[in-house]
């Protein structure tokens, strides 16, 4: 949960029945931050599943003022469907390891790898595209909050 600075007129400590946090959907909280529409955390199901959602400490108390230069707000994403079957993710090969030169970027195809793995994949570190000789390394991860695993044992990351 976010943690930012409370400050008040009053003198003392603010009491925390003069803030508290409210839940808004993201694109809400971006174009109308906490002026936006409160969403009741206790209705909030987990369907749809991935479903992100912003969490901040405010007041309704003209005299209470939070710092918002701080973190006063923190972005959550509700859970994969639990009932739903992993993804088996192959380790991602390239087709081939030598490419030639040609001062154009060159992009490298992974075999057996289909566009929608990219929806269960991100790259951490490196890039599958290059221009200049070298050797290179990538990085891949399985994405936080899906349903998907690697087809060998080991780490989530894996750097080919």
């Amino acid at each position: 949960l976010p943690t930012a600075k409370v400050t008040s007129d009053l003198k003392g400590e603010v009491p925390s029945n003069l803030y508290g946090y409210k839940v808004y959907a993201v694109d809400d909280f971006e174009a109308n931050g906490t002026n936006g529409t409160e969403l009741d955390l206790s209705t909030i199901e987990p369907k749809p599943y991935n479903t992100k959602y912003i969490i901040a400490l405010v007041t309704d108390d003209a005299n209470v003022k939070i710092d918002e230069s701080s973190p006063y707000y923190y972005e959550f994403t509700t859970g994969p469907d639990p009932d739903g079957e992993y993804v088996m993710l192959p380790d991602p090969e390239p087709v081939k390891n030598i490419y030639e030169v040609t001062g154009e970027p060159q992009t490298v195809e992974l075999k057996d790898w289909p566009e929608e793995y990219w929806d269960y994949v991100e790259i951490t570190s490196g890039s599958l595209t290059e221009t200049n000789i070298g050797q290179y390394s990538v990085t891949f991860k399985i994405k936080d909050g899906v349903r998907a695993q690697w087809a060998w044992e080991g780490a989530n990351e894996r750097t080919r």
